[in-house]
């Protein structure tokens, strides 16, 4: 990671966070990288993208285990993929 940039506005105990991060991959072959972030527990995100070579591409909700299926079968097929879920 090379770049983390948090930006934050709160009007009327409503708060929107917009968190952008860089990430380079040095290697010659795909690899998978974490991102953690802590909410609170009345929090939600309302979107997610990803920008990969001036390519961006949008999320979309899916139920819980079709999104790690979904997620799991495009990275063993060497696809971009991205997975957001709750611990």
């Amino acid at each position: 990671m090379y770049k983390l940039h948090v930006e934050s506005s709160i009007k009327f105990r409503f708060a929107h966070t917009v968190v952008s991060c860089k990430i380079a991959n040095p290697a010659n072959i795909s690899q998978e990288a974490t991102f953690s972030a802590v909410l609170p527990d009345t929090a939600f995100i309302s979107g997610f993208l990803m920008e990969i070579d001036d390519h961006v591409y949008h999320a979309y909700v899916r139920e819980k285990e079709a999104a790690r299926q979904e997620y799991s079968r495009a990275v063993s097929e060497g696809r971009t993929a991205a997975h957001v879920a709750l611990r």
